[in-house]
């Protein structure tokens, strides 16, 4: 039998796991729930989360038939939407600056205490792991009430890094004829792949992560080639951190900020979108 009391508090949780769980098990409790449950999962049917609000609904449909969940027009649902997610963008600019401004020093400790050879891709490797996972959990920390999964949101950021960030120096292979902008569209492109597997269920709007990931990347570059004009000279994997660091201490909002638009646009989307399906 489970434990009415507790699970009414785990529907007050910060985690929306927890959230999410409470919901399942009083959905598929034999006893009777009471008015004060009812009510209950009838504000958790407005959750931020939208896989929350629904798991809410579908455990009043079974102890609730009675009560008729709440219609909301197209507008209605955007403003709801818009509401929800209002502090998301400031929370994913400053996750997103933290990450970078951690991530770049990191960096440059893990290269200039490895020694590969300058030949070798796999310090780019290590690299694009360490900061991709950085920026991973930075931004699972403000995602998570989302519906977005930490462990895949990690996990495919650090890939897509560790992809990208090899990939990106093995085309510019040193080489000043070819433009570090390319190794910034490498990384940029890798990274907005992998991300975008990353959100909770598919839609065509999703693809535009990808040439934001790319031009978020390139204009950090361009920021960076400012402050340093010769920035594209990169010899070493050392060489490359510090231009990490660079990237770190001049451009910590920007990725943020440009980024930070777009989620906040698509998660936007996703809860209309998941509004609307829970009213038909």
């Amino acid at each position: 039998m489970p434990d009415i009391p507790h699970l009414m508090e785990l529907l007050k949780s910060g985690n929306p796991n927890q959230r999410y769980d409470a919901c399942e098990q009083l959905r598929v409790s034999r006893q009777p729930l009471s008015q004060d449950v009812i009510d209950a999962l009838s504000a958790t049917t407005s959750d931020a989360n939208p896989d929350v609000a629904d798991a809410a609904r579908r455990a009043l449909a079974l102890h609730a038939p009675q009560l008729k969940p709440v219609t909301l027009t197209e507008n209605e649902a955007g403003d709801k939407a818009t509401t929800d997610t209002a502090n998301l963008w400031f929370r994913w600019v400053i996750a997103s600056s933290l990450s970078i401004m951690i991530g770049g020093p990191a960096v440059l400790l893990l290269l200039v205490f490895t020694d590969f050879g300058n030949q070798s891709q796999i310090p780019y490797i290590l690299a694009g792991l360490l900061l991709g996972a950085i920026l991973g959990a930075s931004q699972a920390f403000v995602l998570q009430n989302y519906g977005y999964s930490v462990v895949r949101w990690i996990t495919l950021s650090a890939l897509g890094l560790a992809v990208g960030t090899p990939v990106g120096f093995f085309i510019h292979d040193h080489n000043l004829t070819i433009s570090g902008y390319v190794v910034a569209s490498a990384i940029g492109f890798a990274l907005g792949i992998a991300q975008t597997a990353g959100f909770p269920d598919y839609s065509h709007t999703h693809l535009v992560w990808i040439p934001v990931s790319m031009v978020s990347v390139i204009v950090i570059y361009f920021i960076v080639n400012l402050v340093n004009p010769f920035s594209q000279t990169v010899d070493s994997p050392e060489g490359a951190a510090f231009i990490l660091c660079q990237a770190a201490l001049f451009t910590i909002p920007f990725y943020g900020l440009i980024t930070g638009l777009v989620i906040q646009w698509i998660t936007q989307r996703r809860q209309i979108r998941m509004m609307s399906i829970a009213d038909k």
